[in-house]
Protein backbone atom coordinates (compact mmCIF):
# COMPACT_ATOMS: atom_id res chain seq x y z
CA UNK A 1 0.00 0.00 0.00
CA UNK A 2 2.27 2.27 0.89
CA UNK A 3 5.10 1.98 -2.13
CA UNK A 4 1.18 2.07 -4.38
CA UNK A 5 1.52 5.36 -2.85
CA UNK A 6 4.90 6.99 -3.62
CA UNK A 7 4.23 5.73 -6.78
CA UNK A 8 1.44 7.39 -7.56
CA UNK A 9 3.44 10.37 -5.63
CA UNK A 10 6.31 9.84 -8.05
CA UNK A 11 4.43 9.69 -11.03
CA UNK A 12 2.26 13.13 -10.72
CA UNK A 13 5.75 14.71 -9.86
CA UNK A 14 6.88 13.30 -13.50
CA UNK A 15 4.05 14.52 -15.34
CA UNK A 16 3.72 17.66 -13.34
CA UNK A 17 7.65 18.45 -14.50
CA UNK A 18 7.01 17.68 -18.11
CA UNK A 19 3.76 19.94 -18.03
CA UNK A 20 5.73 22.86 -16.42
CA UNK A 21 8.95 22.19 -18.81
CA UNK A 22 6.39 22.23 -22.52
CA UNK A 23 4.74 25.14 -21.00
CA UNK A 24 7.61 26.98 -19.95
CA UNK A 25 9.23 26.05 -23.84
CA UNK A 26 6.21 27.17 -25.61
CA UNK A 27 6.51 30.65 -23.81
CA UNK A 28 9.51 30.74 -24.64
CA UNK A 29 8.43 32.41 -28.14
CA UNK A 30 6.53 34.85 -27.14
CA UNK A 31 9.08 37.72 -28.45
CA UNK A 32 8.99 35.78 -31.51
CA UNK A 33 5.90 34.98 -32.39
CA UNK A 34 5.79 39.49 -32.35
CA UNK A 35 9.11 39.86 -34.50
CA UNK A 36 10.45 41.54 -31.52
CA UNK A 37 14.27 41.12 -31.35
CA UNK A 38 14.66 38.71 -28.32
CA UNK A 39 17.40 36.46 -26.43
CA UNK A 40 16.60 33.70 -25.42
CA UNK A 41 16.97 31.40 -22.15
CA UNK A 42 19.50 29.19 -23.92
CA UNK A 43 21.09 31.97 -24.35
CA UNK A 44 21.74 33.21 -21.15
CA UNK A 45 21.55 29.97 -19.32
CA UNK A 46 18.10 30.75 -17.42
CA UNK A 47 16.20 27.23 -18.45
CA UNK A 48 14.78 25.35 -15.55
CA UNK A 49 18.37 23.74 -15.03
CA UNK A 50 20.27 26.63 -14.25
CA UNK A 51 18.23 26.70 -11.00
CA UNK A 52 20.71 24.56 -10.13
CA UNK A 53 23.55 26.32 -10.63
CA UNK A 54 22.79 29.24 -8.01
CA UNK A 55 23.58 31.74 -10.49
CA UNK A 56 22.89 35.38 -9.25
CA UNK A 57 19.63 37.60 -11.29
CA UNK A 58 22.27 40.27 -11.43
CA UNK A 59 24.89 38.28 -13.53
CA UNK A 60 21.96 37.52 -15.68
CA UNK A 61 21.25 40.89 -16.41
CA UNK A 62 24.73 42.33 -17.47
CA UNK A 63 24.94 38.82 -19.97
CA UNK A 64 21.84 40.45 -21.23
CA UNK A 65 23.54 43.77 -21.43
CA UNK A 66 26.66 42.38 -23.26
CA UNK A 67 25.10 40.45 -25.92
CA UNK A 68 22.85 43.78 -26.76
CA UNK A 69 26.42 45.92 -26.95
CA UNK A 70 27.68 43.01 -28.81
CA UNK A 71 24.94 42.93 -31.54
CA UNK A 72 24.84 46.74 -31.04
CA UNK A 73 21.19 47.13 -30.13
CA UNK A 74 19.29 49.32 -28.19
CA UNK A 75 16.50 46.86 -26.50
CA UNK A 76 15.44 42.97 -26.69
CA UNK A 77 12.68 41.03 -25.29
CA UNK A 78 13.93 37.99 -22.82
CA UNK A 79 11.84 35.50 -20.92
CA UNK A 80 12.07 34.97 -17.03
CA UNK A 81 10.73 31.50 -17.42
CA UNK A 82 6.85 32.62 -17.97
CA UNK A 83 7.32 36.47 -18.02
CA UNK A 84 7.78 38.08 -20.96
CA UNK A 85 10.61 41.41 -19.90
CA UNK A 86 11.67 44.07 -22.20
CA UNK A 87 15.50 45.03 -21.16
CA UNK A 88 16.81 48.28 -22.48
CA UNK A 89 20.26 49.36 -22.71
CA UNK A 90 20.17 52.58 -24.38
CA UNK A 91 20.34 55.31 -22.25
CA UNK A 92 18.38 57.92 -23.51
CA UNK A 93 15.57 55.39 -23.85
CA UNK A 94 15.59 54.35 -20.38
CA UNK A 95 14.91 58.36 -19.93
CA UNK A 96 11.85 58.50 -21.57
CA UNK A 97 10.52 55.16 -19.67
CA UNK A 98 11.50 56.34 -16.17
CA UNK A 99 11.19 60.51 -16.91
CA UNK A 100 9.04 61.59 -19.51
CA UNK A 101 6.94 58.53 -20.60
CA UNK A 102 6.74 56.73 -16.85
CA UNK A 103 2.98 56.59 -16.47
CA UNK A 104 3.23 54.15 -19.03
CA UNK A 105 5.72 51.81 -18.20
CA UNK A 106 4.16 51.09 -14.83
CA UNK A 107 5.13 47.49 -14.18
CA UNK A 108 8.76 46.28 -13.27
CA UNK A 109 9.40 42.61 -13.73
CA UNK A 110 7.51 40.33 -11.97
CA UNK A 111 8.43 37.82 -8.87
CA UNK A 112 4.95 37.89 -7.46
CA UNK A 113 3.47 39.17 -4.67
CA UNK A 114 3.58 38.54 -0.81
CA UNK A 115 3.02 40.06 2.36
CA UNK A 116 6.22 42.32 2.50
CA UNK A 117 6.71 42.67 -1.73
CA UNK A 118 3.65 44.00 -2.36
CA UNK A 119 4.15 47.32 0.06
CA UNK A 120 7.75 47.56 -1.61
CA UNK A 121 8.10 50.23 -4.57
CA UNK A 122 10.09 48.06 -6.71
CA UNK A 123 7.32 45.11 -7.06
CA UNK A 124 4.31 47.74 -7.34
CA UNK A 125 2.31 47.33 -10.11
CA UNK A 126 -0.54 49.39 -11.86
CA UNK A 127 -2.33 52.60 -10.22
CA UNK A 128 -0.53 51.72 -6.98
CA UNK A 129 2.45 52.00 -8.56
CA UNK A 130 2.13 55.24 -10.07
CA UNK A 131 0.64 57.09 -7.52
CA UNK A 132 3.22 55.89 -4.75
CA UNK A 133 6.28 56.91 -7.12
CA UNK A 134 5.05 59.98 -7.33
CA UNK A 135 4.87 60.25 -3.41
CA UNK A 136 8.36 59.31 -3.44
CA UNK A 137 10.20 61.26 -6.01
CA UNK A 138 10.57 64.14 -3.99
CA UNK A 139 12.74 62.12 -1.57
CA UNK A 140 15.09 61.30 -4.51
CA UNK A 141 16.31 64.49 -5.73
CA UNK A 142 19.86 65.68 -5.91
CA UNK A 143 19.36 67.91 -3.19
CA UNK A 144 17.92 65.67 -0.41
CA UNK A 145 20.32 63.32 -1.47
CA UNK A 146 23.03 65.60 -0.60
CA UNK A 147 22.03 66.16 2.90
CA UNK A 148 23.34 62.56 3.67
CA UNK A 149 26.55 62.87 2.50
CA UNK A 150 28.30 63.79 5.73
CA UNK A 151 27.00 60.55 6.92
CA UNK A 152 28.26 58.83 4.12
CA UNK A 153 31.52 60.42 4.01
CA UNK A 154 31.56 59.09 7.62
CA UNK A 155 30.92 55.29 6.81
CA UNK A 156 34.46 56.31 3.84
CA UNK A 157 36.58 57.05 7.00
CA UNK A 158 35.57 53.97 8.95
CA UNK A 159 36.44 51.87 5.65
CA UNK A 160 39.44 53.45 5.50
CA UNK A 161 40.21 52.50 9.26
CA UNK A 162 39.35 48.98 8.87
CA UNK A 163 41.31 48.22 6.00
CA UNK A 164 44.49 49.95 7.54
CA UNK A 165 44.08 47.53 10.31
CA UNK A 166 43.95 44.38 7.61
CA UNK A 167 47.07 46.00 5.87
CA UNK A 168 48.64 46.10 9.17
CA UNK A 169 48.41 42.66 9.80
CA UNK A 170 48.22 40.85 6.38
CA UNK A 171 49.18 42.50 2.66
CA UNK A 172 46.17 40.41 1.34
CA UNK A 173 42.73 42.37 1.67
CA UNK A 174 39.46 40.82 1.02
CA UNK A 175 37.80 43.45 -0.77
CA UNK A 176 34.68 41.81 -0.85
CA UNK A 177 34.06 41.80 2.35
CA UNK A 178 35.38 45.44 3.05
CA UNK A 179 33.03 46.51 0.72
CA UNK A 180 30.20 44.37 1.99
CA UNK A 181 30.60 46.14 5.46
CA UNK A 182 30.81 49.48 3.70
CA UNK A 183 27.48 48.90 2.12
CA UNK A 184 26.38 47.68 5.34
CA UNK A 185 27.14 50.82 7.09
CA UNK A 186 26.08 53.37 4.54
CA UNK A 187 22.41 51.82 4.82
CA UNK A 188 22.29 51.54 8.15
CA UNK A 189 23.80 55.26 8.28
CA UNK A 190 22.47 56.60 5.99
CA UNK A 191 18.62 55.20 5.54
CA UNK A 192 17.95 54.65 9.16
CA UNK A 193 20.77 56.81 11.14
CA UNK A 194 21.88 53.81 13.07
CA UNK A 195 25.22 52.24 13.86
CA UNK A 196 25.70 49.39 12.04
CA UNK A 197 29.24 47.69 14.21
CA UNK A 198 30.03 46.26 10.53
CA UNK A 199 33.48 47.86 10.92
CA UNK A 200 33.40 46.35 14.69
CA UNK A 201 32.25 43.29 14.44
CA UNK A 202 33.22 40.24 12.46
CA UNK A 203 29.86 39.43 11.10
CA UNK A 204 27.47 42.50 11.84
CA UNK A 205 23.69 41.64 12.46
CA UNK A 206 22.73 44.22 9.36
CA UNK A 207 25.32 42.12 7.02
CA UNK A 208 23.74 39.01 8.00
CA UNK A 209 20.25 40.23 8.06
CA UNK A 210 21.21 41.96 4.37
CA UNK A 211 22.96 38.67 2.89
CA UNK A 212 19.06 36.96 3.62
CA UNK A 213 17.46 39.81 1.47
CA UNK A 214 19.95 38.44 -1.77
CA UNK A 215 18.09 36.75 -4.75
CA UNK A 216 19.92 34.20 -6.32
CA UNK A 217 18.60 31.59 -9.13
CA UNK A 218 18.81 28.75 -6.32
CA UNK A 219 16.14 26.14 -6.82
CA UNK A 220 13.97 27.90 -3.63
CA UNK A 221 13.81 31.58 -5.02
CA UNK A 222 12.87 30.17 -8.36
CA UNK A 223 10.10 28.12 -7.24
CA UNK A 224 8.58 30.10 -4.39
CA UNK A 225 7.96 33.47 -6.94
CA UNK A 226 6.87 31.36 -9.73
CA UNK A 227 4.15 29.72 -7.57
CA UNK A 228 3.26 33.24 -5.98
CA UNK A 229 2.93 34.50 -9.59
CA UNK A 230 0.95 31.45 -11.07
CA UNK A 231 -0.54 29.86 -8.17
CA UNK A 232 -1.30 33.10 -5.30
CA UNK A 233 -4.10 30.67 -3.68
CA UNK A 234 -1.41 27.93 -3.01
CA UNK A 235 1.21 30.57 -2.20
CA UNK A 236 -1.24 31.79 0.73
CA UNK A 237 -1.99 28.79 1.73
CA UNK A 238 1.82 27.58 1.63
CA UNK A 239 2.94 30.50 3.13
CA UNK A 240 5.59 31.43 0.57
CA UNK A 241 7.43 34.31 0.71
CA UNK A 242 9.94 35.97 -1.83
CA UNK A 243 12.15 37.38 0.82
CA UNK A 244 13.53 35.54 3.87
CA UNK A 245 10.58 36.37 6.90
CA UNK A 246 13.45 36.73 9.86
CA UNK A 247 14.99 39.38 7.27
CA UNK A 248 11.93 41.30 6.44
CA UNK A 249 10.93 41.05 10.44
CA UNK A 250 14.14 42.86 11.83
CA UNK A 251 14.62 45.82 9.09
CA UNK A 252 10.47 46.34 10.45
CA UNK A 253 11.07 46.00 13.41
CA UNK A 254 14.52 48.13 13.10
CA UNK A 255 12.20 50.77 11.29
CA UNK A 256 9.71 51.51 13.86
CA UNK A 257 12.03 51.09 16.91
CA UNK A 258 13.76 54.34 15.21
CA UNK A 259 10.21 55.92 14.27
CA UNK A 260 9.46 55.99 17.65
CA UNK A 261 12.57 57.07 19.08
CA UNK A 262 12.62 59.56 17.26
CA UNK A 263 8.90 60.77 17.71
CA UNK A 264 9.27 60.67 21.74
CA UNK A 265 12.38 62.16 21.45
CA UNK A 266 12.11 65.21 18.74
CA UNK A 267 15.57 64.32 17.67
CA UNK A 268 16.04 64.61 13.79
CA UNK A 269 18.95 63.48 11.62
CA UNK A 270 20.02 64.27 7.98
CA UNK A 271 19.03 60.80 6.88
CA UNK A 272 16.70 59.38 4.73
CA UNK A 273 14.15 58.25 7.48
CA UNK A 274 14.01 61.63 8.47
CA UNK A 275 13.11 62.92 4.55
CA UNK A 276 10.61 59.82 4.84
CA UNK A 277 8.92 61.46 8.36
CA UNK A 278 8.85 65.08 6.67
CA UNK A 279 7.16 63.60 3.39
CA UNK A 280 4.58 61.64 5.75
CA UNK A 281 3.57 64.86 7.53
CA UNK A 282 3.19 66.71 4.93
CA UNK A 283 6.50 69.23 5.56
CA UNK A 284 8.79 67.84 2.76
CA UNK A 285 9.38 70.90 0.24
CA UNK A 286 11.58 71.04 -2.95
CA UNK A 287 13.34 74.13 -3.93
CA UNK A 288 13.69 73.91 -7.47
CA UNK A 289 17.30 75.27 -6.79
CA UNK A 290 18.26 71.38 -5.60
CA UNK A 291 17.30 70.01 -8.54
CA UNK A 292 19.41 68.58 -11.67
CA UNK A 293 18.19 69.28 -14.82
CA UNK A 294 16.94 65.77 -15.12
CA UNK A 295 14.84 66.22 -12.07
CA UNK A 296 13.04 69.26 -13.54
CA UNK A 297 12.22 66.90 -16.87
CA UNK A 298 10.57 64.48 -14.46
CA UNK A 299 8.55 67.46 -12.22
CA UNK A 300 7.36 69.05 -15.67
CA UNK A 301 6.50 65.25 -16.90
CA UNK A 302 4.91 64.24 -13.71
CA UNK A 303 2.17 67.46 -14.36
CA UNK A 304 -1.32 66.05 -14.58
CA UNK A 305 -0.50 62.32 -14.09
CA UNK A 306 -1.59 62.05 -10.42
CA UNK A 307 0.21 64.31 -8.05
CA UNK A 308 -0.86 64.05 -4.29
CA UNK A 309 -0.14 65.65 -1.26
CA UNK A 310 2.58 63.61 0.69
CA UNK A 311 0.53 63.85 3.79
CA UNK A 312 -1.71 61.22 3.36
CA UNK A 313 1.09 58.77 2.98
CA UNK A 314 1.25 56.09 5.54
Amino acid sequence: MIGTFWTTIGAISVVALFYIYWYISKKENYWKERGFHHITSKELGTTILSAFKNTHVTKVDAKVYNILKSKQQSFAGIMEFTTPVFFVKDLELVRHIFVKDFDHFVDHRGFGQDYWSEKMLFFMRGDPWKLMRTKMTPTFTTGKIRRMFVIIENCGQRLIVFLQSKIEVNSTVDFIEAYGKYTADVISSAAFGLESGAFREKKSVFEKMGEKLAFTFSVKQIVQPLILLHAPIVAKWMKLTIFDTLACKFFQETIQRAIQHRQSSGQKKEDFLQIMLEARAGQLKTDETELSAFEKEAVVGNLGKGIVDLSDMT
